[in-house]
């Protein structure tokens, strides 16, 4: 019984100890794989993180810091000594010195002192400056006329000028100097009438005009534009100064009332009359040719027979021809309106041409 019971102790141990050593081994073995693959997890993460950071220190060897001293020379332009470079960093160079050479700030680079070949003849500047001339300086300028503002073909105008306060000077860097005139309005001169670049259309107008009429003499006339006329169609028309100056006759013809379209096209039409007079139902037509195509009325009721001062005024665009006719007729014979300028008036102003035949 004993020898039994030793015998069972023996393997009991036998058993816890064999189990020990595998259950060693195993962690052991377990410890190394993860160490191994800790290492590898830190290897790879480093070398992300010298990517990620630009680590040029892997990459590029490190700078030496050279001591350069410089000083001021009288243009306040820093002026290097010599400079000598080894050949192992710069090996083109094979130990020869660098001459110093003071250089003048401009917008491409430096130019050196000695040589006056490479050194622009005119000022440079970063940025354009404007400077306002007032001398007298020759100089040529330059118009480009457009295409559809002139009517005519794109084209360049010299013309000789002189400089004045209405021109500005334009220096914008490496370019040089540029001279511009400032944009003028084109205003109508009674000695040098203009037009201004924009081509003008057919305009005319016309004003009330009494000259030929003398008070006392004609019955129909009361003096001061105060006119009554014998027949319905209104006669007495006068234009303005700046269509004869400008031009504008050429394109109509106007005898006896009735104003003749030379150019066809849509045209707009405006008219008033200044009555005075002592009838409450006042107005006129507008004719083209022998058709209506405005009119304006006024009536005005009264208890008695008064001078009633009344502006009738109408407008409107339409199409005329060529050879058309326009005028102006009352709707009743002998009423009196005052025909002064500015009171009495009817004028057409052409908008534009049509292609198809109205």
């Amino acid at each position: 019984m004993e020898d039994k019971s030793r015998l069972s102790v023996q393997n009991i141990l036998l058993f816890f100890c064999l189990f020990g050593f595998l259950s060693l081994s195993f962690i052991t073995c377990f410890n190394t794989m993860r160490l191994h693959r800790l290492e590898k997890e830190v290897k790879d993460l480093k070398e992300t993180m010298a990517v990620m950071t630009m680590d040029y220190s892997r990459i590029s060897p490190p700078r030496t810091k050279r001591d350069i001293e410089s000083t001021e020379d009288v243009e306040n332009l820093n002026v290097h000594k010599p400079l000598i470079f080894d050949n192992k960093r710069y090996p083109n160079l094979k130990g020869l010195s660098v001459t110093y050479m003071p250089a003048r700030k401009s917008f491409i680079g430096s130019y050196p002192l000695n040589n006056p070949d490479r050194i622009p003849n005119h000022s440079v500047t970063l940025k354009p400056s404007v400077q306002v001339s007032t001398s007298k300086v020759h100089f040529d300028h330059y118009v480009k006329r457009s295409f559809f503002k002139s009517g005519d073909s794109g084209m360049y105008d010299s013309s000789e000028n002189t400089a004045g306060p209405d021109y500005t000077v334009l220096n914008d860097g490496y370019a040089g100097t540029r001279k511009r005139n400032r944009q003028r309005l084109e205003t109508l001169d009674e000695k040098h009438p203009r037009t201004g670049r924009i081509k003008p259309l057919p305009t005319i107008h016309f004003s009330g005009d009494t000259s030929r009429y003398v008070y006392g003499t004609h019955e129909n006339f009361n003096g001061n534009g105060h006119l009554r006329h014998l027949q319905r169609t209104f006669i007495d028309w006068k234009a303005n100064n700046w269509v004869e100056k400008t031009g504008m006759s050429s394109h109509f013809n106007l005898e006896n009332g009735h104003l003749t379209i030379r150019e066809p096209g849509i045209y707009f039409i405006y008219a008033q009359i200044y009555y005075l007079d002592e009838h409450d139902q006042i107005g006129y037509r507008v004719y083209k040719n022998d058709d209506t195509i405005l009119q304006c009325t006024v009536f005005s009721n009264t208890s008695r027979r008064t001078m009633k001062g009344n502006t009738c005024y109408t407008a409107g665009a339409e199409y005329l021809a060529e050879n058309d006719k326009i005028s102006l007729g009352d709707l009743s014979d002998g009423r009196y309106s005052l025909f002064e300028p500015g009171k009495s008036f009817f004028g057409v102003i052409k908008l534009g041409d049509v292609r198809a035949r109205v």
